[in-house]
């Protein structure tokens, strides 16, 4: 089993066991409701560099991630759920239960490092509301994508760390970052 799977089974027996705590009311006041933006560094000031835009797919957890000619992140898929998200807006999906999951993206940022081939990615989702039958899994989750671009510029491998903060599932300093292995590739599909 892989982190992803066990902690949807952890997830799912604590909402069994516990229930929905919170109201929409009360999410208004814990987290940050209104969509981020992303901002691009790109070391020594120069332009982000073209061999970088475009669509790279990670080979698991279902990551994916869309650059635009700026910098910017144009649209990114996230291991939690396999969701597909766009900076700037609120993303509410069907669950397979009947119920509804919400996504509302925070604060992106894009560091490009021309001298090492180095790019950091920091993706924060500051509200996640997925519903699990009368329940609800309520929290943010904040990822770090880093590594080294290849010389040929099509292969970008990563470590990426998972800070998830979710309610019902509380996480200790030395159980997180949850941190794997994510080798991304250029491609000519979607992500």
């Amino acid at each position: 089993m892989n982190r992803t799977e066990i902690l949807t089974i952890i997830v799912i027996l604590l909402l069994s066991v516990t229930g929905c705590q919170d109201t929409a009311k009360q999410d208004r006041i814990k987290y940050d409701m209104t969509p981020g933006k992303v901002e691009v560094i790109v070391e020594g000031g120069g332009a982000f560099p073209d061999f970088l835009v475009g669509n790279w797919k990670g080979n698991k957890d279902q990551w994916g991630i869309a650059f635009a000619h700026d910098g910017s992140i144009s649209e990114v898929r996230i291991s939690l759920g396999s969701v597909k998200l766009v900076p700037s807006k609120k993303t509410i999906l069907p669950t397979r239960d009947g119920g509804e999951a919400i996504y509302i993206p925070g604060d992106w940022t894009v560091v490009y490092m021309p001298k090492t081939h180095e790019l950091a990615v920091r993706i924060m989702v500051s509200y996640i509301n997925i519903g699990i039958g009368e329940n609800s899994l309520i929290g943010k989750q904040e990822y770090t994508l880093e590594g080294t671009i290849n010389e040929e510029g099509n292969i970008w491998e990563t470590i990426v760390s998972d800070y998830p903060e979710f309610e019902l599932l509380p996480t200790s300093p030395e159980d997180v970052p949850f941190t794997s292995e994510v080798v991304f590739a250029k491609v000519n599909l979607e992500i």
